[in-house]
């Protein structure tokens, strides 16, 4: 049997991490193998070290350095043969790290990540409105095992990388990964760490039978686009650093013009260049705002704003990425442009 240790970033989202902190103390793991580390990069440290003390978790203060470094942070004061790393927002069934326990004791070395979905309630409210069902339409695109072939919904499947949502990795495996690359932004440190670890002879599993809740805490256009810009300079850094992956598609169509780009290409990329720059990406949004008035039960003109501007957010971080990353000793991306 393994010593386990959960560790939680966090930043500033009190009301998510309550009850993602009251999941993990509730799971049915034996307490004595059982540590709970919250690392908090927030300004209101008085929040999450309440929680974490109400939840009998460790507690530590960390710089704004990214995700990546907090958790590489929680590692370093980790004591478990197994990290399990569980972002705020994530709530986790009463069996999670017993299934994941028993996965580890069934492979020499693997990483494995439980299924997360959203909240069924949380669900309902979203396909109510236009911009919660363009929400869960980009969502579930990209809730999938990344490479696995076929229509998988259930079992364990291998994919090329996990995400760090839920994922568990032996202590010993993740030291001698050196951990999360902290040069990544909010985005693709994960897949990065997992990519190299499958590369390192780790098998990677994803089992939909770890069931977890996304408890999902962004609900306008403006924090979910946000979200959107800090992934795509995260899929630059991915592709960068690891040009032996899959080619994301992302990144040709709103990378720099090239000599092969078709007429439409071109349009495309220069009408974005001039759209996604501060003043025309304001405009834009105020016109979402203007329409979402005019049509508050949604319909057209709607799903192709919200698409449009959600574009335009993706080109800006896809250019900022190829900034970011143009030389040899690359720029922190979490922080906003």
């Amino acid at each position: 049997m393994l010593s386990a240790s959960v560790i939680v970033p966090t930043y500033n989202r009190p009301t998510a991490l309550a009850r993602t902190l009251a999941a993990l103390r509730d799971m049915d793991f034996p307490a004595d193998r059982l540590e709970i580390v919250v690392v908090d990069s927030g300004g209101d440290e008085s929040s999450a070290e309440r929680l974490a003390g109400q939840n009998g978790a460790l507690y530590s203060r960390h710089p704004d350095r990214g995700v990546a470094a907090a958790r590489n942070h929680g590692a370093s004061l980790a004591s478990g043969e197994l990290l399990m790393f569980v972002d705020d927002d994530i709530v986790v069934e009463v069996s999670n790290l017993r299934q994941h326990e028993a996965i580890h004791m069934s492979h020499d070395d693997c990483l494995v990540s439980g299924h997360w979905e959203f909240d069924p309630e949380l669900r309902q409210r979203l396909v109510r409105s236009s911009l919660g069902r363009w929400r869960l339409e980009y969502e579930d695109l990209y809730n999938r095992p990344d490479g696995v072939a076929g229509d998988a919904h259930h079992g364990q499947v291998h994919p090329r990388t996990l995400s760090a949502a839920n994922l568990s990795i032996r202590a010993d495996t993740f030291s001698s990964l050196d951990g999360f690359d902290e040069r990544f932004p909010v985005g693709a440190e994960d897949q990065d760490l997992t990519w190299r670890a499958a590369k390192a002879g780790c098998l990677l599993v994803y089992d939909y039978e770890i069931p977890v809740i996304h408890n999902d805490q962004h609900s306008d256009l403006i924090s979910l686009c946000s979200r959107q810009e800090r992934g795509a300079i995260g899929t630059v850094y991915f592709a960068r650093k690891n040009p032996d992956a899959p080619a994301f598609p992302m990144l040709t169509m709103n990378g720099p013009l090239r000599r092969e780009d078709s007429a439409r290409a071109v349009v495309r990329k220069l009408s974005r260049d001039v759209l996604s720059r501060r003043v025309p990406l304001a405009l834009a949004h105020r016109v979402v705002a203007v329409v979402e008035s005019a049509r508050p039960n949604g319909g057209w003109p709607l799903e192709f704003l919200y698409r449009a501007v959600g574009g335009l957010h993706v080109f800006r971080g896809v250019r900022r990425g190829l900034r970011l990353t143009s030389g040899d000793d690359w720029a922190r991306a979490h922080q906003p442009s």
